[in-house]
């Protein structure tokens, strides 16, 4: 939970650095600009975190969404005459800092993440066999509860009622939501599911909107927590919501 919530974090201070150039000028280098400053040091903090949550999917997302960045950075600059004179400007220059941030928090992690992806680590290995039963609870499950469902946040009772034996630890949702949610709610409320998502890419395409929902929904492939938490609940409610407020503002701006 708190890999996804840093990743969208980070996410939000890119944006607002890449927001926050296009606004100053980029040759102006005379003044300390503590806006950015701030920008930078939100950037190192959030992504120390990141790396200290091991969650792989977290920094292999970051991985990804920072190379993006990069790649725009640097075609950004690459076309500003001032890069082919040698001259570092303003926008190369943070450009440069937030490669040497991120180097700087991963070089020294290197050996602690590699276990995170170590097939042969205990850790590693107990958590897959956990979702390869899990699939196959889910495929012996379905067969009988598709059309109605077991209802909301009843797949662990089932669980237990079909297995009393089982220790508390070994009663786990399901780790990936869409499983999840057609196990519970049944076929036709998993369609109705589908059928909201569809509608938010539609009706909205606000890249600022659109980026963290995607990262929410390829984190309810590998975990359940946006279906089973709080948390999880509110982020994507907040996201699927964010598509009226934005709508209604611009009814309101066209009123």
């Amino acid at each position: 939970m708190l890999g996804l919530f840093l990743l969208i974090g980070l996410f939000f201070i890119l944006l607002s650095i890449t927001e926050h150039k296009k606004e100053k000028d980029l040759l102006e280098t005379n003044r300390i600009d503590f806006k950015m400053i701030y920008f930078v040091y939100l950037f190192g903090i959030n992504l120390i975190g990141l790396i200290f949550t091991f969650s792989r999917i977290s920094i292999a997302m970051f991985f990804v969404l920072f190379l993006v960045f990069v790649l725009y950075e640097f075609f950004i600059n690459i076309k500003h005459k001032e890069i082919l004179k040698g001259k570092m400007n303003y926008n190369f220059s943070i450009f440069i800092v937030l490669i040497f941030i991120s180097i700087s928090v991963f070089v020294p992690s290197v050996d602690l993440l590699a276990s995170r992806v170590d097939g042969n680590n205990r850790l590693v290995a107990k958590s897959t066999n956990e979702r390869v039963e899990q699939f196959k609870d889910f495929a012996n499950c379905i067969q009988t509860k598709y059309l109605t469902g077991l209802g909301v946040q009843n797949y662990t009772i089932y669980k237990h009622d079909q297995n009393k034996d089982l220790n508390v630890w070994d009663i786990k949702p399901i780790h990936n939501i869409y499983m999840l949610i057609l196990l519970e709610i049944g076929v036709f409320g998993f369609l109705l599911f589908l059928l909201i998502l569809v509608f938010k890419f539609i009706f909205n395409k606000e890249f600022k909107i659109i980026v963290p929902f995607i990262f929410l929904l390829l984190f309810g492939m590998v975990d359940h927590f946006i279906w089973t938490e709080n948390f999880g609940l509110l982020l994507l409610f907040i996201f699927l919501g964010l598509n009226n407020i934005r709508n209604t503002k611009n009814e309101i701006e066209d009123y």
